[in-house]
This record gives C-alpha cells, sequence and structure tokens, in this order.
C-alpha cells in the first residue's frame, strides 16, 4: 500500500509543484541572505564575506563589463563607476541594482529544470543554457537602457512601463519558449524512451512466455505419445 502510494505521489503534479516551490524558495532565499551579508549597510553586513566572497559583485562586474563592451561596439565610451554604476562621456548613464541583476527570473528558471524527474547531466546542462540566455538578456537590456539615455530615446516610456517591467515580460516569455524546448527536447525524449524501454520489456517478457508455453506443449506431446 505505502508503495502504491509513493508511486503515485511520485508521477502526481503535485510532487512537481512542490519541489519547484522548494528549490525556488531556498535558491532566491540564498540570493537575498547572500546579498544581505555581503551589501554595505546589510543587517547581517560581516566585512570578511564582502571582501573575499562577495559573489554577487563579482557577477554584477561582470555584467557590468559586458555592457560596457556592447556600448563600446556601438561606439559609445563608457566606463564604470564605483561598484555598481556605469557612466557615459554624453548624459547617459546607469545604476546596476540588485534587481537589474535579474536573480529572480534566473530563480524561476533553475527551480523549473530542477523539478522534473532529469538526470543529473541534463538538468545541468538545460540550466546553464537557460541561465546563459537569461545573462545575455540582461546584458543587451541595460546596454538599451544606456543607448536611450545616450540618445535620448523616449518612446518606450508612451508604453508606462519602466524597464524593470519591460524586462520582466520579455524574460517571462522567453522562458516560455524555453520551457516548451525544455518539454519537448529533454522530458519528451525521456518518456519516449521510458516507453520504448518498456515495450522491449513486454516483448521480452512475451517472448519467454511463448518459448515457455511451446516447450510445456511440446512436452505434453511427448508424454501423451508415450503412453
Amino acid at each position: 500500500m505505502k508503495q502504491k502510494i509513493s508511486f503515485y505521489w511520485y508521477q502526481s503534479q503535485w510532487y512537481f509543484i512542490i519541489r519547484f516551490l522548494i528549490v525556488f524558495i531556498a535558491l532566491y532565499g540564498a540570493f537575498q541572505f547572500f546579498i544581505g551579508i555581503a551589501a554595505p549597510g546589510g543587517t547581517l553586513h560581516n566585512d570578511f564575506i564582502e571582501q573575499y566572497f562577495n559573489l554577487v559583485q563579482y557577477y554584477t562586474d561582470v555584467l557590468i563589463h559586458f555592457v560596457i563592451q556592447v556600448l563600446h561596439w556601438k561606439g559609445i565610451t563608457a566606463y564604470p563607476v564605483g561598484a555598481s554604476a556605469i557612466r557615459t562621456t554624453g548624459s547617459g548613464g546607469v545604476n546596476v541594482g540588485f534587481d537589474c541583476l535579474g536573480l529572480g527570473v534566473i530563480s524561476i528558471w533553475v527551480a523549473y529544470v530542477v523539478a522534473h524527474k532529469l538526470s543529473f547531466l541534463q538538468k545541468t546542462l538545460w540550466v546553464l543554457i537557460g541561465v546563459f540566455i537569461l545573462y545575455l538578456l540582461n546584458i543587451s537590456r541595460i546596454s538599451l537602457l544606456v543607448m536611450a539615455y545616450e540618445y535620448q530615446w523616449n518612446d518606450w516610456k508612451k508604453l508606462g512601463l519602466d524597464h524593470h517591467t519591460l524586462y520582466n515580460i520579455v524574460s517571462y516569455i522567453l522562458m516560455f519558449v524555453m520551457a516548451w524546448l525544455f518539454v519537448e527536447k529533454a522530458v519528451k525524449n525521456k518518456v519516449e524512451a521510458k516507453v520504448e524501454a518498456e515495450d522491449k520489456i513486454e516483448a521480452e517478457v512475451e517472448t519467454e512466455v511463448e518459448v515457455e508455453t511451446e516447450v510445456e506443449t511440446e512436452v505434453e506431446e511427448k508424454f501423451e505419445h508415450n503412453q
């Protein structure tokens, strides 16, 4: 009875939903906790963590570096200011705060992939692909924002949405597309492989049964013939 209940629970959608929520809350909570102990002025701030293990700042530095490279490629002279700001020689510039890092959407994607029942290698591959795409999207978003300030592009403001909301909308649309590809390429392949394996086992069992039946028939015929 326990095995039957465990089987149905493992196969249910609630199993996926609970795993997703646990991973998302743990991952996003860990990001927020780490920001709290590494960021100056935080209630749990630790100087040692800030100086030697400030992974969020390293993440921000890499993001700013690639944004500046994109701006240079577009002919805009840009440079970092302080720990999280980007300025240009014109009138442009933005501050890359913690809410600009895209940690929320990244946490959602990682939780979605991890919640599925796939191998560790498959999960790692799809997590890395998704995080890389979302990271590129964030680089594009910040780069476009700096260019909008630099060139006085104001048409996007007519939408009545700030750039964070626009980024989230585009990110969620992109995640839906990635989720569809993930299901089509990874999850369905696993299900099809499982069905093929089960069909193969079933065919082997049927063959064994047929062989045993034939053997029993031959034995019975020989026994009747001898009598």
